[in-house]
């Protein structure tokens, strides 16, 4: 939600813990047939996330995770990252091992050693 950061970490948290309404998995599947233009992070470059109909419940918890922890990054709430981070990861998929390395990353420069 653009110029709210609070209420889109709310939503993309949700969406991450409990992943996507009916209504939400027709509107977004509609949306990406229709060709709209839809945001990617670095992030989510960079893991490679598949585009497969099967796995679009996996797709969406992932992206919204992603977006939560950037934007908990960015308040430089680094135990709140590293906890929606280490969630996403829970989810498997081919970006496992790529979080894996992102979380390793934060708690090596943020120092967090639990």
């Amino acid at each position: 939600k653009l110029g709210r950061p609070g209420e889109a970490l709310a939503l993309y948290l949700e969406v991450a813990q409990n992943g996507l309404s009916p209504d939400q998995t027709t509107a977004l599947t509609a949306s990406a047939e229709e060709g709209e233009a839809t945001t990617t992070t670095e992030a989510e470059t960079s893991l490679d996330l598949p585009e497969i109909a099967g796995e679009t419940e996996i797709l969406w918890r992932t992206k919204a995770g992603l977006e939560a922890g950037r934007l908990l990054e960015a308040r430089e709430d680094w135990r709140g990252a590293l906890r929606v981070y280490r969630q996403v990861e829970a989810l498997g998929g081919p970006g496992a091992s790529q979080l894996k390395a992102l979380i390793n990353r934060i708690r090596r420069e943020q120092y967090l050693f639990e």
